[in-house]
């Protein structure tokens, strides 16, 4: 988890790492560490009877995303290191979305569903 997080982080630039206004400033950055928690909670290796405290927790993390930043990322999505969120505004992924590395999010990007023949 916290390797892809550097790495995600190093994609908003020198500000977003040296500093840490530059990475609450930037609400691309703060959708992208609110999913990697999220994600880990969701795949986390826990007893378990512990397993539904997780799974609701990570569920209810990316409801937090939305209300600050439009931007939903599910934690059951499959996200490679170095996602780079460039602009926020009405992002919305769903659980079986797959990206890989060093991916670049841009507004109004929809990525739900499935196609048919795959």
């Amino acid at each position: 988890m916290f390797e892809d997080l550097r790495e995600d982080l190093r994609r908003f630039g020198p500000k977003a790492r040296q500093q840490l206004a530059g990475v609450v400033g930037s609400p691309g950055a703060w959708a992208t560490i609110n999913y990697r928690a999220a994600h880990w909670l969701h795949h986390a290796p826990v007893p378990a009877a512990l397993r539904p405290l997780t799974r609701t927790i990570a569920a209810l993390m990316p409801n937090m995303s939305v209300i600050a930043t439009s931007i939903q990322i599910p934690p059951a999505a499959t996200i490679g290191p170095g996602l780079f969120i460039a602009h926020v505004g009405y992002i919305v992924m769903s659980n079986e979305t797959r990206i890989g590395s060093n991916c670049t999010i841009a507004q109004g990007v929809h990525r739900t569903g499935r196609h048919p023949d795959r």
